[in-house]
């Protein structure tokens, strides 16, 4: 038999007992934080599991006892399914409601604010849970969860997987159920390297918080887990009487209020209080109902579809447009890139975020060297130029300096090439390795950039700058400018997907809209005007092809950036670059909608705008 100590919060007696399941020879002391001030850890005890949150008591033990082993495990706290759970203190003591010492966040809010027992039950709807964020708590709380586990070497995400088959897992957020507890047990038994007799302990024990607190989840957020929820609160289970003391919502509010009769509400503290949001409670107090209406097509839309719900009221930081994705991006999948310097973002994020970011050809910001494609009519003259089907008849610029440069990447060579043998050379091998991605590739991201294209009149090859910019020498002889419309920004699109599936079935592509606006414009128009032009095309272009076609998914990069809710902060001081708040916006959604599994929001918070992106637009500026 081997003594072990097992030391944390509430959560160690379950995990304890899924330990003995798994592992039979285990004789387990459980000491809570109750108890170290008063007990001392058994010295028979050769294995130490010790909750994260108390390693700092216990970090001078291996100096103390050379002979035991010491494995960390993290606890488990979880607010998706119990968003409005919240802990406060009056004054230097824990406020205490008819359930214990967890309390609903709306409840005191609206008792601070001299709410009537039936105004305060009247804000547990989904209108006001909206408003109040309630509905997007998966995310952080499965990045907490995910995060928390690595730090003591624990993967959790499978774990996570396996959680969620068994519905809601814990009781409140503190508060596990038998679940979580094994998937810890887990954790523990393979980072001692033992070979579990039971690998499942959740079905053999007992749920060992089952007696304590029962919070319950509103059916309004059970909804979005396709669960069944209903307002009854539960304090600790009495003995002969489990349920005894369950209340419901209209006994849980006025219990609250008669226990907190003789409290200042200013000497409640508690940070979810202090959240912004909990100031929009304020807006449903004495709310008249309205009058009843004919049924017509808006009577039952959802709030995502009402600008007042879904763009006025939230955080502009939680404004999330998009609804509903074709497919899901998986760790397996090979995830390139191309388009405009925006595109780059989406690249970093993945590569951050552990996914397999496909690089055919080394050197470059994209998946080869073929610097930025801003337009569609581009990005199918590249396929062609790759497979062989078209080879322009202008295939080399020289600059002043001497150097030659390729047309179609003018800058992909900052110093140029020596001879147009090298260059040739090097075209050789670049069209090649985009040959080969366009057909290992499982997923294409194409962020569209522009409209303004300059054209070879001899041929019709189209630049990516126009000549004399980087490179070359302009001759209206033998180039003209061109503003693509809708319908040949359409075609071109529909064109390079009918062709790249020819050579890859199954590929599935993401199409994104720049929002960096034009450097400048070609035409003799206010550059304003130009901008919403171009970007007009393009947004509208990239929802008909997405439309119609089932493996492609339009993503809203281009509306987080620009809608008039973030009043401009995502543009910086030019009117132009984006800042780092509104990058890692886009990215925040791109990685929950789009990738597989959840993923910390801090790793689109490193990404950075401007000044790590490579963007061939910007040799205009320098050019005048």
């Amino acid at each position: 038999m081997t003594k072990a100590t097992i030391v944390g919060n509430c959560q160690i007696k379950g995990i304890s007992q899924c330990l003995k399941a798994m592992v039979r020879d285990f004789d387990i002391e459980v000491i809570k934080p109750a108890d170290m001030s008063t007990r001392r850890p058994d010295d028979a005890s050769k294995i130490f599991f010790i909750q994260n949150e108390f390693a700092p008591r216990f970090h001078k033990l291996n100096e103390i006892r050379a002979d035991v082993d010491i494995v960390y495990f993290p606890g488990l706290y979880f607010t998706a399914f119990h968003p409005d759970f919240v802990y406060a203190n009056h004054g230097e003591d824990r406020l205490m409601g008819p359930t214990g010492s967890g309390s609903s966040a709306i409840v005191i809010y609206a008792w601070q604010h001299g709410f009537s027992v039936k105004e305060t039950i009247n804000l547990f709807n989904e209108s006001v849970f909206r408003e109040l964020g309630y509905f997007s708590h998966w995310e952080a709380s499965a990045a907490k969860v995910i995060d928390d586990g690595h730090r003591t070497g624990m993967d959790l995400a499978e774990e996570l997987e396996t959680w969620k088959k068994s519905g809601c897992f814990f009781h409140c957020p503190n508060h596990p159920k038998v679940a979580p507890l094994a998937g810890i047990s887990r954790g523990i038994v393979k980072r001692l390297g033992l070979t579990p007799k039971v690998n499942y302990p959740e079905n053999l024990v007992e749920d060992t918080l089952i007696s304590s607190v029962v919070w319950p989840q509103y059916p309004e957020v059970a909804k979005q887990f396709g669960l069944q929820g209903e307002y009854i609160f539960r304090g600790k289970a009495r003995e002969n009487d489990p349920t005894g003391n369950a209340l419901d919502l209209e006994s849980y509010v006025s219990w609250c209020f008669k226990m907190w009769a003789d409290k200042d509400p200013a000497k409640i503290q508690c940070d979810r209080l202090l959240d912004p949001k909990m100031e929009r409670i304020l807006r449903f107090r004495n709310t008249a109902p309205k009058p009843k209406r004919a049924a017509n097509p808006y009577s039952n839309i959802k709030d995502h579809q009402r600008w007042s719900k879904a763009v006025a009221a939230p955080d502009p930081s939680d404004i999330d447009p998009v609804v509903d994705t074709k497919f899901k991006i998986t760790r397996a999948d090979k995830v390139a890139t191309a388009g405009s310097c925006f595109a780059q973002h989406i690249s970093r994020a993945l590569k951050d975020a552990g996914y397999n970011y496909f690089v055919a050809e080394q050197g470059g910001v994209f998946s080869a060297r073929y610097g930025n494609i801003y337009s569609t009519r581009q990005l199918l003259q590249l396929f062609d130029r790759s497979e062989g089907d078209f080879e322009p008849a202008e295939g080399v610029w020289q600059r002043e300096d001497g150097q030659f440069v390729d047309p179609f990447r003018p800058q992909i060579e900052p110093l140029g090439f020596v001879d147009e043998a090298s260059l040739e050379a090097s075209r050789r091998e670049h069209l090649a390795s985009v040959s080969r991605m366009w057909r290992e590739c499982d997923v294409l991201v194409f962020t569209l950039g522009l409209t303004e294209t300059w054209m070879s009149k001899v041929d019709g090859a189209a630049f990516p700058l126009a000549p004399g910019v980087s490179g070359g020498r302009f001759d209206p002889h033998q180039h003209s400018f061109h503003n693509l419309t809708v319908s040949e920004t359409v075609a071109d699109l529909r064109a390079f997907i009918a062709r790249l599936r020819s050579v890859n079935p199954g590929v599935r592509i993401i199409l994104t809209v720049s929002p960096v606006p034009l450097i400048a414009t070609a035409e003799d128009k206010h550059v304003l005007v130009s901008t919403t032009y171009s970007k007009s095309v393009l947004r509208a272009a990239a929802q008909e092809v997405s439309d119609g076609e089932p493996l492609v998914q339009y993503f809203p990069s281009y509306e987080i950036i620009t809608g008039s809710y973030s009043r401009g902060r995502y543009f910086d001081d030019d009117l132009r670059a984006v800042t780092d708040e509104g990058v890692s916006h886009v990215m925040r959604v791109f990685m929950k909608h789009m990738s597989e599994t959840p993923t910390s929001s801090h790793l689109s918070g490193e990404l950075k705008s401007g000044s790590f992106i490579v963007c061939d637009e910007e040799a205009i500026e320098a050019a005048q």
